[in-house]
């Protein structure tokens, strides 16, 4: 697998905000492929960005999006890649439809602590190991509640921190945005159940 010509094909969070960094995706890339896991599911696809660094990792990718604007931008940055579903719909309101286990689970949706919950709830139900979060290290009065809702649940023993991803804290991926905030923590984080 060629890392760089991979990571040449998407965009860096600071200059597409709806994504995550190049950092981010190459650690994914470097922990998840000797693995030869099966299948991911992506809540969030957005632009399809990380979609396709999924796709290189994962035999299946099964996306959901609500927004049919951006299912569009990533079916036509991901044209040539073959082996991911598209979900259309809400996450939070309707039914999956997805009877198959997934290995791991890419969470980057709704930010707010019950929204990341269900997320988290829905995934577990669908059999997965590992939950990759993005946006872990978002000030709280940015988007209030993925690092609060990933500290509960380690410290109540549900979910065990396996690596931490991405840029580290301090790091700001915003200037672009006129956004002078920082990273609090890590961009991203890999748990699994305990």
């Amino acid at each position: 697998m060629d890392i760089n010509k991979i990571l040449s094909e998407v965009q860096d969070k600071r200059d597409e905000r709806n994504t995550t960094s190049l950092k981010m995706k190459e650690d994914l890339i470097n922990f998840f492929s000797p693995l030869n896991l099966n299948n991911c599911i992506e809540v969030g696809t957005s632009n399809g960005n990380t979609t396709r660094i999924l796709s290189y990792l994962f035999d299946n990718v099964t996306t959901i999006e609500l927004q049919i604007s951006e299912i569009n931008k990533a079916q036509k940055l991901n044209n040539d890649r073959t082996n991911i579903e598209y979900l259309h719909g809400d996450a939070y309101k309707s039914d999956w439809g997805l009877d198959k286990k997934y290995d791991v689970a890419f969470i980057d949706a709704n930010h707010f602590y019950d929204f990341v919950k269900q997320d988290y709830e829905n995934c577990s139900a669908l059999g997965v190991k590992y939950f990759v979060f993005d946006d872990y290290g978002l000030a709280y009065n940015a988007s209030p509640c993925v690092k609060p809702f990933i500290d509960d649940m380690v410290s109540d023993g549900t979910l065990e921190i396996v690596k931490f991803i991405g840029e580290p804290a301090g790091t700001q991926l915003w200037k672009k945005y006129n956004r002078e905030d920082a990273l609090v923590d890590w961009e991203g984080v890999i748990t699994v159940e305990k």
